[in-house]
């Protein structure tokens, strides 16, 4: 059975920064196009990636368990401590390990 949400996108936007600045102080935040979306800030004020809580507000629509935002922050968090700690660049997707949706234009004329 689902839980009525007891808080208000405003509210769970505010609980949900708590956490996010609790577990990365080392970071600053600004406000991005609308209430769920933040640009993070590095020490050196160079602007890192975005913060996105859409789902986080989505899911608790759903569930009304805030239990289930801390654990979504959480997972978040850990994404970002794991890129922080690579040496290498991401790669980003490797198109040709997606198949049939994406392929790039020259696999397809050498087909």
């Amino acid at each position: 059975m689902f839980k009525q949400p007891l808080l208000k996108k405003q509210e769970l936007t505010e609980f949900a920064m708590k956490r996010v600045k609790e577990n990365a102080a080392f970071l600053s935040f600004e406000q991005g196009e609308d209430e769920l979306t933040f640009r993070l800030i590095e020490p050196n004020g160079d602007p890192s990636g975005w913060l996105w809580l859409h789902n986080i507000w989505n899911s608790y629509q759903r569930s009304g368990d805030l239990n289930e935002v801390i654990d979504l922050i959480n997972g978040q968090l850990e994404g970002m401590k794991y890129i922080k700690q690579m040496t290498e660049q991401p790669r980003g997707v490797d198109v040709f390990n997606v198949y049939p949706a994406i392929r790039q234009s020259d696999y397809i004329k050498r087909s």
